[in-house]
C-alpha cells in the first residue's frame, strides 16, 4: 500500500512504484490516516501520487492516472483479499462509490480534450464529493452524514481530548 503523505512525513522516502508496478508488484493507494493536510483527502493522495511519480526526462514514462486509479480501486481490493466483491462497479460485487460535483472538479474551464481520469485526479479534492454509497446505501450527501449528529460527535471527542490524564 503506498501512502505518499504518510511516508513524507515520517520521512520513510519515496517508494519505488514505478519500478515496482514494471515489476508486477500488486500496488494500493492509501492514506495511513496521515494524509499531507492532516485531511485523509484520498484524491488529493492520489495527486500527490500522480507527481511524486513522474521521473525527470523524457525518456521514462511517468506513472499515468490510470495506474494511479487502478492502485485506489482494485489495487486496494487486491490487497486487502476482497478483489472479488469491491474496487469495480460490476454485476456482484458490493455497489461501493464516491460521486463527485463535476462541475466544480472542472471549473473554471477544462479542455475537452483532456482525458477525465487525469482531470479527476488532478483537481478533484474531498470538498468536490457529493455522494457516498456504501453496499448499495447513501452514507453521505451534500455535506451530511445519514444517521450521524456530527455536532455530538465532534464535542464528545473534543470533551475526551480536552480532559486531563490521569
Amino acid at each position: 500500500a503506498h501512502n505518499p503523505s504518510s511516508n513524507l512525513r515520517l520521512r520513510s522516502g519515496i517508494a519505488p512504484v514505478l519500478e515496482m508496478l514494471r515489476r508486477g508488484v500488486h500496488v494500493a493507494q492509501g492514506t495511513d490516516s496521515t494524509g499531507i493536510n492532516d485531511d485523509d483527502d484520498m484524491l488529493q493522495e492520489m495527486a500527490l501520487t500522480m507527481r511524486l511519480h513522474r521521473p525527470p526526462g523524457l525518456e521514462e514514462l511517468p506513472i499515468s492516472p490510470h495506474q494511479v486509479m487502478h492502485m485506489a480501486t482494485l489495487g486496494g481490493a487486491r490487497i486487502t483479499m476482497f478483489e472479488d466483491s469491491i474496487g469495480a462497479l460490476e454485476p456482484g460485487r458490493k455497489a461501493d462509490m464516491v460521486l463527485l460535483d463535476w462541475d466544480r472538479v472542472a471549473a473554471p474551464y477544462l479542455d475537452a480534450d483532456l482525458d477525465p481520469v487525469e482531470a479527476l485526479i488532478a483537481r478533484g479534492r474531498a470538498r468536490d464529493v457529493q455522494t457516498v454509497i456504501i453496499g448499495g446505501q447513501v452514507v453521505f450527501h451534500d455535506g451530511t452524514f445519514a444517521g450521524l449528529d456530527e455536532q455530538a460527535i465532534r464535542n464528545e471527542i473534543t470533551a475526551q481530548l480536552s480532559a486531563a490524564v490521569p
